[in-house]
């Protein structure tokens, strides 16, 4: 360390300096992955069984057997949304991935449309409550990409439907807390099928009763450099003081 122009500076000392860039280059990575995390959509993955098939529906070529309690699995990305005080309903349309597993199957809608409703009561149903409606049926005229990969005859489409009470949601919001999700568990699933070739049409119905966060790239990006940051600020102090023991001896 030396006096400059009655400053103290540690320009003279190796440690200081390389630590010096050591935090100006993660200040600089750190700084948009930092935002990103704020802006991100939140991802969660969803676990549950099939259920009964519908009704009215006829046998068509899938490549899996819809059999009644076999496992399905998937994740789904939702840009979470703080509607104005008072606003009954809220609709968009988000640009984010939805995936259902099926076996070896998986379905995918790169856009999806996530309608929330705030105290919904009606004639038949006068106990307020909330809902929220996620599907690919009005997103251009099907799930995007709107096929089966490997049966490019074969329509897929879904929709979700979650019900809870009117205190589930704060407004007509789209969460963005699993705690919030769960609170609408159980939910259902209704996924169908047609084939393009005979217009004939099966699908099932499968119950949801769980979600869990899954951590977001940038998320985890930030923890590898914060962790970088750490363990190279370990480094430079152990440096500094071998540094000095030597220049002692």
């Amino acid at each position: 360390m030396e006096v400059r122009n009655g400053f103290l500076s540690h320009v003279t000392n190796p440690v200081w300096s390389e630590l010096r860039v050591l935090i100006l280059l993660t200040t600089a990575i750190l700084g948009p992955c930092g935002s990103g995390v704020e802006a991100a959509p939140v991802t969660l993955r969803f676990e549950g069984a099939i259920g009964p098939p519908r009704d009215g529906t006829f046998p068509i070529s899938l490549p899996f057997a819809i059999t009644e309690g076999d496992p399905i699995s998937g994740t789904f990305s939702v840009d979470p949304v703080d509607s104005p005080l008072g606003l009954a309903r809220f609709e968009a349309l988000m640009n984010h991935p939805w995936v259902l597993q099926i076996q070896s199957v998986e379905l995918r809608s790169d856009s999806l449309i996530v309608q929330a409703d705030n105290g919904l009561a009606s004639l038949e149903n006068p106990i307020p409550e909330d809902r929220l409606v996620m599907n690919c049926l009005g997103v251009g005229t099907s799930c995007q990409p709107s096929t089966i990969p490997g049966f490019p005859n074969v329509d897929w489409s879904f929709s979700w439907t979650f019900i809870g009470d009117a205190n589930v949601l704060n407004g007509a919001d789209i969460p963005g807390d699993v705690a919030t999700w769960n609170g609408f568990s159980p939910s259902t699933i209704l996924v169908s099928f047609q084939d393009r070739s005979t217009g004939r049409g099966t699908g099932f119905q499968a119950i949801i009763n769980s979600f869990a966060i899954v951590p977001e790239p940038a998320a985890i990006t930030l923890a590898i450099y914060s962790f970088a940051l750490f363990t190279a600020s370990v480094y430079f102090v152990r440096r500094k003081r071998a540094l000095a023991i030597t220049r002692s001896v």
